[in-house]
């Protein structure tokens, strides 16, 4: 029976202590080596203990703890950093209750486990915590996530400013996605897309704002599921594209009435580059763009006529000021006003 109990208590994994009334350490397991890099015999002579060897920062802590530990008290999962032999830091935690047999108290029991690996695990998880916060609360694209019935669960401030709404709050408590969307069936449309999808759809989508405005966004969304495939919520982003879409159909709108413009216009208009070689022509006979496509001033007009063109050309050029000039025409044999810009 009692080889059994040393082949439990000496071979435990943890480090085991037992600690008398009167502060006597009266057991130490032969763990306390693989934990502090100390083997039981230099806690039993004194060398070293668990006050001495706790991080300078957490000595005081240590300290408390053992004496409340040696007054009866009892605890659990207590933790602070610990020194190794090696130099190298180790995290610990300690859990201890008195030992009472026949009603006498015999001391204490501690038991001390190393948690380097999980406060390790919990810093890095906590510094990515950080830089995905920083990155939500700082984005400028509406990060959201949601229930599948469109339940807002989570949004940054970017999300409910493009919604013209005051805060993240009124967003979660006074908002559902399916009131968003000027068509409903553009959402059944993508609620379909997504469940079907193993990864994120993209789309563009229009939505009406609370407000009343129109919101015209790029969507990105996936739905995450549990590790039985069960859907749990959905999550995107949202970019507010809006603006963009006005100036947009307003290029679109200015280039048409340029292009009736220029198709109703009894002026022959032209385009050079910075070479002075032409590019295009409004509306001209085949022959003639053949003539002049491509080609400069110099090549078209006599000499007079081209050194006065393209003279008042490099002067646009740079001053940005535009002039008119009056010459004759190598091509009609007559007088012609030129426009230049």
């Amino acid at each position: 029976v009692e080889k059994r109990y040393w082949v439990v208590v000496d071979w435990i994994y943890d480090l085991e202590l037992w600690i008398s009334p009167d502060g006597t350490l009266r057991y130490i397991s032969p763990s306390a080596e693989r934990i502090t890099g100390w083997g039981p015999e230099e806690f039993y002579a004194g060398t070293v203990d668990l006050v001495c060897l706790a991080h300078p920062d957490d000595r005081d802590i240590v300290r408390e703890h053992c004496r409340k530990a040696a007054s009866g008290e009892q605890a659990a999962y207590v933790e602070w950093r610990t020194v190794r032999r090696d130099g190298r830091l180790a995290w610990v935690s300690a859990s201890w209750q008195p030992v009472m047999i026949d009603h006498e108290y015999l001391g204490v029991r501690m038991s001390i486990r190393e948690v380097t690996e999980r406060k390790e695990a919990e810093a890095a998880l906590e510094r990515s915590e950080e830089r995905y916060r920083g990155i939500f609360e700082n984005s400028s694209l509406g990060i959201y996530q949601t229930t599948l019935d469109g339940r807002f669960l989570n949004a940054n401030l970017a999300m409910a400013t493009m919604l013209g709404l005051g805060s993240v709050e009124e967003l979660l408590t006074t908002v559902n996605t399916r009131d968003l969307y000027e068509l409903p069936a553009d959402r059944e449309s993508l609620v379909e897309q997504m469940t079907a999808s193993p990864g994120a759809v993209r789309r563009e989508v229009l939505f009406r704002r609370p407000d009343g405005e129109r919101l015209v966004a790029k969507l990105t969304a996936r739905v995450v599921r549990d590790r039985a495939g069960e859907v749990q919520y959905v999550e995107g982003f949202l970019e507010d594209v809006t603006e963009r879409r006005r100036a947009e159909a307003a290029l679109r709108e200015n280039e048409q009435r340029l292009s009736l413009i220029i198709a109703k216009s009894p002026d022959v208009i032209t385009l050079q580059d910075r070479e002075l070689r032409y590019q295009w022509i409004s509306d001209p006979p085949e022959s003639l763009a053949e003539h002049i496509l491509g080609h400069t001033d110099d090549e078209l007009f006599s000499s007079e006529t081209a050194q006065a063109l393209i003279s008042a050309k490099r002067r646009v050029l740079d001053t940005g000021e535009s002039a008119r000039l009056e010459v004759p025409s190598g091509l009609r044999g007559e007088a012609a006003f030129f426009d230049v810009a």
